[in-house]
């Protein structure tokens, strides 16, 4: 792939000349067309895909550009061979035959392919592909062995291009729907036999997009797979997948359940309702409690004048995959919007320790450092929201006794906090009321090498 960033047309970028990266990849082109003839006898189809815009005045551009250089390498072919104008041209092609020559092991010699060169220029046809006139053109693929197609919009969704191996695609990402980009990305596929005479010219930012897109599809692919092995039906099938913050799945219109995105990263997982559910929060005591038994937790180093609520409980050095399987997915999330984001984080840590089996994490258990049954309180607002879960600074002003609950980590990998609430309201007197009380509630730390974007779409169910 190679980055053509300054060659992609835009208002304050007006090309009015062919730019060298369309020149160079049609030159990596007629050479393969050159070695297909040789070696193939000219057996199926070499096609080049040029994809600009979807603006129809840019295909014309294209499509000029493209003709005249194909016109004028012809006709300096044509000429005496001490000519210098051939000798030139010929300087430029050995550049793109050692490009092509890294990837394909049995290329005919650069005096081979230029013997056969002419002729494939010859024989190349061009075509434009929209549907200006009403309807898109269909293209002749038996009328010769090598095309370039020019278009736009007409070639983005259910259009076949026969033995693609240049692609070349002046035009940015646009909005980013994940199913659009994949959509054009004609240079995917089944290209095994002729993998190496394969190349790809893109924008930068583009490339990065289906970098992106490999790593969501695979995601996607492996989930099914362990969801096929549970026998259970698709409609049971959580929608969490990884997908990078520069796309999005589709229209917003085709999608019938609403999503949440978000990406972890040097930042705290908090939920606002772990109150929700008095049975969700019977069986997360339990969960929690079966977890700590197996800890050697300590009281925490600090000021000695920190409060009763200020002083912990730590574990270090606790595997990040047992706290994963024995309590991060264990625990009972109920409110949808706490629950999307959990599924989130619970993602990114294992995709994380996939690659990091051995890693390690930190526990906290907030204000029983002193008192085994210490617990906070907390108020919701008024939509029942714990909105400032975490304990400030102490004093306020400096914080020289106490930080602040955030800021209660490690240095390095996960962190995880364990809380016990008594969540309070005003009720309608003015007067605090608790509506749910020792609420095992739990947040988590996620450093930033553990970044991952994600995507998670409400349950159907």
């Amino acid at each position: 792939m190679r980055d053509a960033k300054s060659e992609i047309p835009t208002k304050l970028n007006e090309l009015t000349e062919p730019p060298e990266s369309l020149l160079y990849a049609m030159k990596v082109f007629f050479l393969g067309v050159a070695a297909g003839l040789i070696k193939d006898q000219g057996q199926g189809n070499r096609s080049m895909l040029v994809h600009p815009s979807q603006k129809t005045l840019e295909h014309g551009q294209y499509f000029h550009w493209v003709t005249q250089a194909k016109e004028e390498w012809r006709k300096t072919l044509e000429l005496d061979q001490q000519d210098p104008d051939r000798q030139d041209l010929l300087s430029d092609l050995k550049e793109a035959y050692e490009d092509l020559h890294n990837t394909v092991i049995d290329l005919p010699s650069f005096d081979e392919l230029i013997g056969r060169l002419l002729h494939s220029i010859r024989r190349t046809r061009v075509e434009e592909v929209n549907a200006s006139r009403g309807k898109t053109p269909e293209v002749d693929w038996r009328s010769a062995f090598s095309h370039i197609l020019v278009g736009g919009q007409a070639m983005d969704r259910g259009f076949t291009v026969e033995g693609l191996t240049v692609t070349y695609m002046p035009r940015g990402v646009g909005v980013g729907n994940a199913d659009t980009v994949q959509q054009r990305a004609r240079f995917f596929g089944y290209k095994k036999h002729y993998l190496g005479y394969c190349r790809v010219f893109l924008e930068s930012i583009v490339r990065d997009a289906y970098h992106h897109y490999v790593e969501h599809e695979e995601d996607i692919r492996k989930q099914l797979i362990i969801h096929k092995a549970k026998e259970k039906p698709l409609s049971e099938w959580k929608r969490a997948f990884f997908l990078h913050t520069k796309l999005k799945p589709t229209r917003n219109n085709v999608l019938d359940l609403p999503y949440m995105r978000g990406n972890f990263s040097d930042i705290w997982y908090a939920p606002k309702g772990p109150h929700d559910s008095e049975e969700a929060s019977k069986a997360n005591h339990q969960i929690i409690a079966n977890f700590l038994a197996n800890l050697a937790l300590q009281p925490d180093p600090g000021h000695k004048q920190r409060t009763l609520k200020q002083r912990h409980l730590i574990a270090t050095n606790v595997p990040l995959q047992k706290v994963y399987e024995r309590l991060l997915t264990q625990i009972r999330v109920t409110r949808p919007s706490d629950s999307q984001q959990f599924v989130g984080l619970l993602i990114q840590i294992h995709n994380y320790l996939e690659l990091h089996k051995e890693e390690l994490c930190t526990i906290y258990v907030l204000s029983r450092g002193m008192n085994p049954t210490e617990t906070r309180e907390r108020k919701v607002d008024d939509k029942g929201d714990i909105s400032n879960l975490f304990q400030g600074a102490y004093p306020e002003n400096s914080g020289e006794v106490y930080l602040g609950d955030r800021y209660i980590r490690a240095e390095k990998g996960v962190t995880v906090h364990i809380h016990y609430l008594e969540v309070t309201k005003k009720n309608n007197k003015g007067n605090k009321e608790v509506i749910a009380h020792n609420v095992p509630t739990v947040t988590v730390w996620i450093p930033r090498e553990m970044a991952a974007s994600w995507y998670v779409q409400k349950s159907i169910k």
